[in-house]
């Protein structure tokens, strides 16, 4: 017990103020230069970087895109004062609930190179990938919007997982950012924004949040670890918009969700990320302690996401979505129309992916459950012209109006565009059967449907993509 409030002391700073949230957290503000890493001995004397002094090419464009509020529940109950960072306590339970204090707030090394197992049965670690990688290039940051749901665990010593994932070809260097639910670290089973990192391949550096020295903490109003707002059902989304970017004249990386600067991992804690990050990855992971263990049932009981499939439409499958890319070159590019052939799928056949069109929340979306379907990525910025029933179609400009993709509860206005009328009219149509004829015809259309498209050959912009048929532009 001396080594446990030993820790306790070490952990947690002394506070200026504390916040008991309505969740049962509490959340100290600590003086933003007595946060925990500066212990860190490669930071003594370090002087706190508050923004990169220049953004990429194209971040402006960006920041209309991830832009959303982090609402936490500790924020109806008080803020933390500027001059100060909240950092959510860490208690005697959490520190005894950890299979050692040594290894507390860490992970494991992972067996293969990157943390992914081949899907030949040949590892089976409990782990399960969802994801989508690039890998072409060096990228100096990353964003992604994350759908933040509640999944079910199936077992108590389970975690679900959605992240954004920066490192280099064999993990030796690491920069995660997601949310999570995680009853073994956080003893509840509501989604929690954290960040992770490692120098050494998850040897002996690198931990979630604060729970270690190293990441550096600018702002006051969000605490890493603090629970998250979730989606609901076929209700309202909650979206966590993760930007990553790396100042290289400072060899820093910076996090920012939605508007909101958080802080930055020095470079000297990430040395292997110098010149940049050779993959990228987005999506979610799952770890099943059942399958580690070889115990008997099904294969596997634990969700990613909202835990239901792509096929259910946007507010039901949980979705990452608003995926780019800084590289050098470019600046600022989108993921997957630039590297369409680095993309890969999931590792295990419970948890496959697939595109769609997102036209509420951006062009294109990368779905965490199964879309078997569709085999290439289609793009509503790229399409002219979707058929209606009846040979019909609706204009581009009012496709990317509508917004929603939901089946069930589609009833607009829409502009049409009659072969045998020359002349588009505003007709007032129900639009039902139209619009599951349009969204069916993404995924698995009728022979009818695309043979009335590749004859009209709008624009040259309708590919037929095998099985699963849709119209885009490479």
């Amino acid at each position: 017990m001396k080594e446990i409030d030993r820790m306790l002391k070490v952990m947690n700073k002394p506070a200026i103020k504390t916040i008991k949230s309505v969740d049962g957290d509490i959340i100290d503000c600590v003086d933003i230069y007595k946060q925990p890493a500066f212990d860190h001995p490669l930071l003594r004397n370090h002087t706190i970087q508050m923004k990169p002094l220049s953004y990429p090419k194209g971040f402006e464009h960006a920041k209309n895109i991830v832009k959303s509020e982090l609402h936490q529940p500790w924020h109806l109950n008080g803020t933390c004062p500027e001059g100060t960072i909240p950092i959510r306590r860490i208690r005697k339970s959490d520190l005894i609930r950890a299979a050692s204090l040594e290894n507390f707030g860490r992970k494991s090394p992972p067996g293969p190179v990157g943390g992914l197992r081949p899907n030949d049965g040949s590892v089976n670690d409990g782990h399960e990938h969802s994801i989508v990688i690039a890998k072409e290039k060096f990228y100096m940051g990353a964003l992604a919007s994350l759908n933040v749901w509640k999944p079910q665990l199936g077992f108590a010593h389970d975690f679900s997982l959605s992240q954004v994932w920066l490192s280099t070809n064999n993990a030796q260097s690491t920069i995660e950012v997601g949310w999570i639910v995680y009853p073994d670290l956080y003893n509840d089973d509501v989604p929690r924004i954290f960040t992770y990192w490692t120098g050494d391949r998850y040897a002996s550096t690198g931990c979630y949040n604060l729970m270690c020295l190293g990441f550096i903490q600018t702002t006051s109003k969000v605490a890493l670890g603090a629970a998250l707002a979730f989606s609901v059902y076929g209700g309202e989304q909650v979206y966590l918009d993760v930007v990553v970017l790396q100042d290289k004249d400072k060899g820093i990386w910076y996090l920012q969700i939605g508007g909101e600067l958080i802080g930055y991992w020095p470079g000297n804690i990430v040395p292997s990320l110098s010149d940049g990050a050779q993959t990228a990855q987005f999506g979610g992971e799952i770890y099943d302690k059942r399958a580690e263990m070889k115990i008997p049932g099904p294969p596997t009981a634990t969700d990613m996401g909202s835990g239901h499939f792509p096929g259910e439409g946007l507010g039901r499958a949980s979705t990452v979505s608003n995926i780019m890319l800084v590289d050098n070159e470019s600046g600022l590019v989108e993921l997957p129309h630039q590297i369409s052939g680095s993309i890969a799928g999931g590792e295990s056949e419970y948890y496959p992916w697939g595109l769609i069109p997102d036209i509420d929340r951006a062009d294109h979306v990368f779905l965490q459950q199964q879309f078997e379907l569709l085999q290439k990525e289609v793009y509503s910025k790229d399409l002219y012209n979707v058929p209606c029933k009846g040979g019909d179609f609706i204009m581009k400009d009012t496709l990317l109006e509508l917004r929603t993709c939901d089946l069930n509860d589609v009833l607009h206005k829409a502009e049409l565009s009659v072969d045998s009328n020359p002349q588009p009219g505003k007709v007032e149509v129900d639009c039902r059967e139209e619009a599951a004829d349009r969204v069916k015809a993404y995924a698995d259309p009728s022979d009818a449907v695309a043979d009335r498209a590749r004859q009209r050959s709008i624009e040259g912009r309708r590919q037929q993509i095998g099985r699963g048929r849709g119209w885009g532009e490479k």
